[in-house]
């Protein structure tokens, strides 16, 4: 493993990118950059990290990374940046985005506490007020990853994810085509591809559009 300096509080990598977030919101990301995945126009690929600017001033408070794609979060806004043609840079279309694009809050979301980042897809814990969030996905959705009861294609509006009754969600975690998140209650919901049984919601080849609780 190659060290780099500087004193690192997170990590995330995609397909052929990574990038790294320092303790006091410094984002840096390097690899290639072909879609824009590092966040800084210019060369196709970057071998030493480059410093990734949101806004003026902005610093970095969470990370994540698709395959070639990624997302920070800083405050309570939420940017994205990279290949769009899924549609998980929630830019409205489905172009790519070489700089940082700042992501639009749905109605009633008054800001973003947590973004993950699947192959294709994105999703984002979003505060409705001070005690109620909310989670979005959006992107990819052929195999159920976003969670919204049906199969659809690739989208670039957030999508509220379907809530189970009583949960209030807490960690989310994503991964190729499945996503996951976890409840108050301490228990574990996943949707998505299932083909390996990486859903954990029965056998294999069982895809699931909306969460199920995992046993």
């Amino acid at each position: 493993p190659a060290q780099l300096a500087g004193n690192f509080v997170t990590a995330a990598a995609g397909e052929d990118h990574s990038c790294a977030l320092q303790n006091g919101g410094v984002l840096t990301c390097w690899g290639s950059n072909a879609d824009g995945q590092v966040g800084v126009p210019g060369a196709v690929q970057y071998n030493v990290a480059q410093s990734v600017s949101l806004v003026a001033g902005a610093d970095a408070d969470d990370l994540a990374a698709g395959d070639n794609h990624t997302c920070a979060i800083s405050g309570t806004e939420l940017y994205c940046w990279g290949r769009g043609s899924s549609g998980a840079l929630a830019n409205g279309t489905f172009s790519n985005e070489t700089t940082p694009y700042q992501v639009p809050r749905p109605a009633n979301v008054v800001g973003w506490r947590s973004v993950v980042a699947g192959s294709m897809h994105t999703c984002a814990l979003a505060s409705i007020d001070d005690s109620t969030t909310r989670l979005y996905c959006w992107g990819a959705g052929t195999q159920g990853q976003l969670g919204i009861g049906v199969a659809i294609a690739p989208t670039s509006i957030p999508q509220p994810v379907n809530h189970p009754t009583g949960a209030e969600w807490g960690a989310i975690a994503a991964g190729g085509n499945t996503t996951c998140a976890t409840d108050k209650s301490s228990s574990s919901w996943c949707w998505g591809r299932n083909v390996e049984g990486q859903a954990g919601v029965g056998g294999a080849w069982r895809t699931s559009f909306v969460p199920v609780v995992v046993p």
